[in-house]
Order: C-alpha cells, then structure tokens, then sequence
C-alpha cells in the first residue's frame, strides 16, 4: 500500500484490508482517512470511532445506500473493533507457542540451534539459551579452530560454539581460518596453526583471545602454556614462512620449534578469562563448583529473578560500586553471576556495616536476599564461600 498515513509502506491483515476497502468503496473515504479509521480500530479510540460514524453514514447515504445499512455495516466495524485484533493475534500467538514446543520436544538439538544462532553477540541470551539447553542433556561443545563455524553447528547431538561468538573474532578473521583450514585441511598441532595463520594476518591478539576461549584445547596444551610460549611460537611462524612471488609456502623443519613453556591457570582465572572473551564462563563457572559440592538445592540465579519474597543463591562478585547515603552511610550496587547469568543486587547501609569486609571483586558468597516486585534484588545476609 502506498499513499497511507505518511507514505510509509504498511502490511495489513485481510480484515483490516477489507475494512479499507469497504470505507472506500462505500462511504467514499480516501485512503489516507480510511487508515485513520484502522488506526482508531487497533488502538480501540472510542472518540475518533464515534467521530468517523457520522462521517461514514453520511459518505455512504451519498454513494447511495440506506441509513439503516451503513449503520449495520459500521456496527460490524464496531464489534470487529472490539474482540476482532486481540483475537487474531491470540490465534497466530497460539499457533506459533504450538508450533515452537513440538520443535523443542521433538527436536531439541536443532531448536536450541537455531535459538542460539539468532542471539549471537547478546551475552545475557545465549548465556540464558546454554544454560537450559545443558539442563536438557544439550552438550555445548567448546569453540575449536578445526571444527567452529560462523555460526552454530551440529556435531553429532551436540553443538559447538562458533567463531562469531567470541568476542573481537569478526567475520574476517573467521573467514580466514575457515578458508585456510578447508583449502589445506586441518591445523596439526600449535606451531600449525599459529604459523598458518600468522601468515593470513591474524594477529598475535585474535590468536591470545582464541587460546583464552578455548578454541584451541584440541592441541592438548594448557591456556597458560600457550599464552607463555606465544611470543616464541610467533618469531618460529615468522621463520618457517617463505614468500615465492603471490604466494607464501609454509616449511615447519626450516627452523626446530619452541619449548613450550610450562604455565598453569587456575581454575577460577580460566573461567575469567572466558568471561572476558565470551561474555559469559563455558567452562565450569566458579559458583557451579561450589554449588555442586556444598550447595546441591539451591536454584540458579535464571531461576530466582523471576520470583518474589525470600531467595537464597550463590554468586561470584563481578562488580562492586560503593555509594554515600544523603545521611552519609556507605552502601554498595554490585553485580553478582553464576553459569546461569547475571544480577544486580542493592545491599544498604545496615547490612553493608556487617559485610563491607567480605564482599570484593572476585570472592564467591552465599546470600539470602529479597526479590521485589520491581526486578530489584536486596540483600538482607552474606556469608563467604571458597571451593
């Protein structure tokens, strides 16, 4: 439709084209005032529908019709006004809640495929959408140079984790790797790779943000090690490559290869270090450790935000923001996370008094807070907890 309200192209539902094509035909209205008409019907304005009556009668007493018919006729309107919107898109919400929990009953893995795959880049969504997949018996495999995609993919009833997933790592360089791996097959080892590669121009960077992701355990190397040898593994690439012409060969016997230097992230700094890259802990989140261990009933922080009154739950302290009072006590605003996702929590000043010392970046505890009815979650209790 053109010429409509301000000229912007629209897309009607067959019974509001119909009911523009009845004011037109009947009562003489011109398109722009026959959309001021659907407006009024979609938006349930009683004082412009009853506005547009008069006119309708009388635009259609002109074309010819009876009073009595272009009233019945506008009733109709009226009564579509009145249930026919809601129950349409009631109708098409429904269909489409049906049409989406057979797929995720029947065909979980490629549900949670395609769900994930229209939320990459939206941390809080895919750490939500991985978590209830996991729930569900859903293996999320870890990206890997040699089997990561753009996208998500299916490995067996698996899926792995793609390379537009991490951040920093652009379609360029995701590109990159994948025509490199497809044009000369697989990456060996370590030294293949970073030497392969460099030699396309991904740069030290993207190759320390791959390593802390995890793209690159399939080398059997710790994170820690890689990153330790990285500046070694560079000048051996830069070595091995030889430039004929238009195009770059790669010999890795020119030149022996690096030691690989022994270094080992902890734990806790491994699930850091994804945080930063992924936006959220693939591995182990610091909290799911504990929480297995010592706490087996407690709920997951995707669980409690939705509810009211009395929580208990585990978080690891990402953020800590202190705040002075008008009376000039000390409260803090921190955010905590488990591997279900993340929350904003308000500790005021008589709590913060008993805790100030226990609560810093980096700790795990265990709090009983309060869920109100605004989403806001206030902290009555904290106590430390360590693995």
């Amino acid at each position: 439709m053109h010429g409509v309200g301000q000229g912007k192209r629209r897309r009607f539902s067959s019974s509001y084209l119909l009911t523009l094509q009845i004011t037109q035909r009947m009562a003489g209205f011109s398109l722009a005032k026959a959309d001021i008409l659907r407006k009024a019907i979609s938006k349930k304005n009683r004082k412009e529908l009853t506005i547009l009556e008069g006119d309708f009668i009388s635009g259609a007493k002109k074309q010819g019709y009876t009073v009595e018919l272009a009233t019945e006729i506008y009733n109709q309107i009226m009564k579509f006004a009145n249930y026919g919107f809601n129950r349409s898109h009631s109708v098409a919400y429904a269909l489409l809640a049906y049409q989406l929990a057979y797929l995720k009953s029947n065909f979980p893995v490629y549900f949670f495929c395609s769900l994930l795959n229209g939320v990459i880049g939206n941390e809080i969504k895919t750490s939500e959408y991985i978590y209830e997949a996991k729930k569900r018996g859903i293996k999320i495999l870890p990206p890997s140079v040699n089997d990561s995609a753009a996208t998500y993919q299916l490995q067996g009833a698996a899926l792995i984790f793609p390379f537009l997933g991490i951040k920093q790592v652009g379609r360029i360089t995701c590109d990159l790797i994948c025509e490199e791996r497809n044009k000369k097959g697989e990456f060996q080892n370590y030294f293949d790779f970073v030497a392969r590669v460099s030699a396309k121009k991904v740069n030290r960077k993207m190759i320390e943000i791959l390593i802390y992701a995890g793209a690159l355990d399939i080398f059997k190397l710790s994170r820690g090690s890689m990153i330790a040898t990285l500046e070694e593994t560079l000048q051996y690439a830069n070595l091995v490559k030889i430039e004929d012409q238009n195009q770059v060969v790669i010999d890795l016997d020119l030149v022996s290869k690096p030691i690989i230097q022994t270094s080992t992230l902890s734990a806790i700094q491994v699930a850091q270090k994804e945080k930063e890259v992924l936006g959220f802990y693939m591995s182990k989140h610091p909290v799911e450790m504990i929480r297995q261990k010592y706490y087996h009933n407690l709920e997951a922080i995707v669980k409690i935000i939705h509810k009211r009154g009395r929580v208990h739950f585990i978080g690891y302290v990402e953020k800590v923001k202190e705040h002075r009072t008008k009376k000039q006590d000390m409260m803090m605003f921190s955010t905590l996370s488990d591997e279900s996702g993340v929350l904003d929590v308000i500790i005021f000043p008589n709590v913060y008094r008993m805790y100030q010392e226990k609560i810093h970046q980096g700790s795990c505890i265990y709090v009983v807070a309060d869920m109100k009815e605004d989403g806001s979650c206030i902290v009555q209790q904290i106590q430390c907890v360590s693995e």
